[in-house]
């Protein structure tokens, strides 16, 4: 069956118009968004308007500009579930999100179980669906792998590092499915001691969809639905989807829906600033200076920002003795935000969004000369040639080929 993008459905724009969980969304003022949760509104949706309500975010995937301002941008997280086994040998459950807010990248340290309860205790299995409290206030569609072979290794002793990972289960550090969540108390040298590893690799793939502040609504009970009918559109379905992720040997893909006041653009100051409607300052953060390119999704918006970079790096006002070489990102949500992201990264960040959008791949051949343009250094070339190629020919749905 041949695969079909989202931005081909026999959609328009008035399609948005009568669904009341859009209409409700922007009804609400900003400053109370982001602690606003639409329990019922989707209660009273037939199945058709559910299809309508989860292919319009999808849409905006491809920035279809028939849809700008009902829908929102869509971007990547990795997020691993681990298992934390605490002193008590009590287990708890641990997801960390490694392109979203520190509150979950920096659970696994000592004191675990006091400073970060809180933000696990309301996680729930429902159905198969897999759900966690998320503290950011932005509704999610993910898709994730629950860990299923968890290996527990206490390390006793002085250890370092390379020591953790070099234990019995653990295969790379850069292996993509095997990540260590630890216990451990730093020494200051580098080393660590009361280890306590937790291995997870991944298992069949599941789902989820949370509602705005992350608890269990009818945004979650839809998720099974959505998600399917989402792939089915493009001719894929949940197996295909996960035989890809298991071939690939990728970890969990997690699309967010961000919603964006404004997109990216520049102002007549000429810096570049980011309006978010949520209050995400951390996460638009990491939205920009995250490593993760195979799940970064769409960074920044529309071309109208890569002009507005090269006006302002003909003026020479990214290079000065703090920000030489740099691209100072500015995000204003009640306070100023400034993020610094070397230029070369921001440019291959863009490439790699308007790569997704193109009806033709690059050729390794044309990404490596626009790396050397950009001052990419050499030895990154082929980890982001073949990320932008390997995810160019994932937007298409060709998850087995």
């Amino acid at each position: 069956m041949a695969s079909t993008p989202f931005h081909t459905a026999n959609l328009t724009a008035e399609d948005a118009q009568h669904l009341k969980a859009i209409d409700e969304f922007f009804s609400v003022p900003k400053s109370r968004r982001s602690k606003t949760t639409f329990k019922d509104t989707l209660s009273h949706f037939t199945t058709d308007e559910l299809e309508i309500w989860i292919t319009l975010h999808q849409l905006s995937l491809w920035c279809d500009p028939d849809f700008v301002g009902k829908t929102a941008l869509c971007r990547g997280h990795i997020v691993e579930k681990h298992y934390i086994k605490l002193p008590d040998n009590t287990v708890l459950t641990h997801y960390q999100d490694y392109a979203a807010h520190p509150k979950f990248a920096n659970l696994n340290q000592h004191g675990f179980p006091e400073a970060s309860r809180a933000y696990l205790e309301a996680i729930t299995d429902h159905n198969g669906v897999y759900l966690f409290k998320k503290e950011s206030g932005s509704m999610n569609i993910a898709v994730f792998p629950p860990g299923n072979y968890y290996i527990y290794r206490d390390l006793e002793g002085k250890v370092t590092e390379e020591e953790i990972y070099r234990s019995d289960h653990y295969h790379s550090t850069n292996h993509p499915g095997w990540h260590i969540s630890s216990m451990y108390q730093p020494n200051g040298d580098h080393t660590y001691s009361n280890v306590t590893a937790a291995y997870s690799y991944r298992h069949p793939l599941t789902h989820y969809i949370t509602s705005k502040n992350g608890w269990k609504n009818e945004y979650a009970e839809a998720g099974e639905v959505a998600l399917k009918r989402c792939l089915e559109a493009r001719g894929q379905n949940i197996e295909s989807l996960c035989a890809y992720l298991h071939k690939h040997e990728r970890c969990t893909v997690v699309y967010e829906l961000m919603q964006f006041q404004e997109h990216v653009y520049a102002d007549t100051k000429e810096e570049i600033y980011v309006h978010m409607i949520d209050n995400c300052k951390t996460s638009t953060m990491s939205m920009f200076i995250k490593d993760y390119l195979p799940v970064v999704g769409l960074v920044g918006a529309y071309d109208n920002v890569t002009a507005a970079l090269q006006r302002w790096t003909a003026d020479n006002k990214d290079c000065n003795h703090e920000l030489e070489g740099y691209v100072l990102v500015i995000v204003r949500q009640g306070t100023e935000l400034k993020v610094k992201l070397k230029f070369w990264k921001y440019l291959v960040l863009r490439e790699f969004r308007e790569t997704l959008n193109r009806r033709v791949c690059p050729t390794e051949e044309e990404l490596a000369e626009k790396y050397k343009l950009w001052g990419v250094p050499s030895e990154q070339w082929s980890w982001y040639i073949s990320c932008t190629r390997e995810w160019f020919w994932w937007s298409r749905s060709s998850f087995c080929s």
